[in-house]
């Protein structure tokens, strides 16, 4: 489906960093200072993000709009936005132009240091929320109460020599994150963002739209996409593969896949409508189609040994 562009709407308000006066103010050459706009909604989703909609928790969900991304609160319908990281002559991202939001994920997971460090509001809510940019910019937000959320600016940001990416995923604990990127070989790069440190690097060599951690051992990542479904070990500087999984031939491609819990099980699903469960680097079972007519989209988990695997039928309707 294309984006949605000609849906989102947003209605902007003016801000000045000055206060009102007879005279208008001026800056240091005697021009007057930029009028900042700055949303205060907006409407529609663009549909080639992967994750389009996150859940924060059971009131508020996030989602990204154009630049920004959006906290709603399903109830009261109030939306606040984080800004996009800055562009100033003397930020360390000022040779990036930012496009568009194309990858986003979440983590509830708080680490102490980092909130006294850099945002001293309390560990006791933290989320961490990474946005990934086309043209190769990585920004960190975090929040502490959501009344305060109206406009909070990135903790951290990274930059990547990629035009865009595909997935992105947090460890458990939070503390590291993972990004595939669209370069030619496909590589994803591994990061311990709490120290700013870019942990390994490695190539996939094959499309790749989902990866994840292991939720038991943070050095095992996951990687499906195409024809194929990857298991990496964390080896620095770099991640080496260790368990390859095929499909049954060329015309059936791996769709989405997950990690059971909090345990060593692997769910993939795969554009046919099959099923699969890998336990320990092995696959122990395949569920045949059970619709004939719709395509599995995508797989949840949740933290008990369940899973659910949404269908979408022939007229676009999900199941």
């Amino acid at each position: 489906m294309q984006t949605l562009r000609a849906a989102t709407t947003a209605t902007t308000k003016t801000t000045s960093d000055s206060r009102t006066t007879d005279k208008p103010a001026v800056i240091g050459d005697g021009a007057p200072p930029p009028v900042r706009l700055t949303p205060a909604s907006g409407i529609g989703f663009n549909t080639n993000l992967r994750d389009m909609l996150l859940y924060v928790n059971k009131n508020e969900v996030i989602y990204a709009i154009g630049k920004y991304v959006a906290l709603q609160n399903i109830h009261s319908q109030k939306m606040s936005f984080f800004e996009p990281p800055p562009s100033k002559d003397h930020d360390s991202t000022s040779s990036v132009r930012l496009g568009d939001i194309c990858a986003l994920a979440i983590t509830s997971a708080a680490y102490g240091e980092l909130h006294l460090n850099l945002l001293p509001q309390g560990p006791e809510r933290g989320v961490h929320i990474a946005l990934f940019h086309s043209m190769s910019s990585c920004c960190f937000l975090q929040g502490d109460d959501p009344a305060r959320w109206s406009r909070l600016t990135p903790i951290r940001t990274f930059t990547y020599d990629t035009h865009s990416f595909t997935s992105v995923a947090f460890s458990h604990d939070g503390k590291f994150v993972v990004a595939q990127s669209t370069t030619s070989e496909w590589t994803f790069a591994l990061w311990d963002w709490t120290r700013a440190r870019q942990v390994a690097v490695a190539e996939a060599h094959s499309k790749v739209t989902r990866i994840c951690f292991n939720p038991v051992d943070v050095a095992q990542i996951s990687t499906s996409g195409g024809v194929h479904l990857r298991l990496w070990r964390l080896t620095e500087p770099t991640c080496r593969p260790f368990a390859t999984f095929n499909s049954a031939n060329s015309a059936i491609r791996y769709v989405d896949h997950t990690w059971v819990g909090t345990t060593d099980g692997i769910v993939a699903v795969l554009d046919n409508g099959d099923v699969q469960f890998f336990r320990n680097g092995e696959l122990l079972r395949t569920i045949p189609m059970l619709h004939h007519g719709h395509v599995l989209q995508c797989v949840q988990s949740f933290k008990t040994r369940y899973f659910a695997a949404f269908l979408m039928d022939p007229e676009g309707k999900v199941e």
